[in-house]
């Protein structure tokens, strides 16, 4: 069995916040509507849904899971959409190089069909 200590701190014990608060649940709900990054986001918000049971605030816990799941959600989808890309991507440059490789053979294959018909053309004009 693993124990936690959790350690929370009342706004009025050393937190200043401007407005008003009813502990640190409330400070801490400000503080998470400032974060742009989703991973930052959803840890904050666990940690709010942590502190708001702390402080037996049931119903805004439930709500701010309920964001953190939707949170956790978009940032699982955003992963795949980023390695569907890169898989896109990796595809879509090895497909160059295909054509690449196939033109390069292509075009030798030209020049010695070139250098072919040439020494043919050669060859019967000096035997003429």
């Amino acid at each position: 069995m693993e124990w936690r200590s959790v350690f929370f701190f009342q706004a009025e014990d050393g937190i200043r916040d401007a407005q008003e608060s009813r502990g640190l649940g409330d400070v801490y709900k400000r503080q998470t509507h400032n974060s742009s990054e989703p991973n930052t986001k959803h840890s904050q918000l666990i940690t709010l849904t942590e502190i708001l049971k702390a402080e037996h605030n049931y119903k805004d816990a439930l709500l701010y899971t309920e964001h953190s799941r939707h949170l956790a959600d978009s940032i699982i989808d955003e992963s795949r959409r980023m390695d569907l890309f890169k898989i896109e991507k990796r595809y879509n440059n090895q497909r160059l190089e295909n054509i690449n490789q196939r033109l390069e053979y292509s075009t030798q294959v030209n020049h010695y069909i070139i250098i072919l018909i040439s020494l043919v053309a050669i060859i019967i004009t000096i035997g003429f």
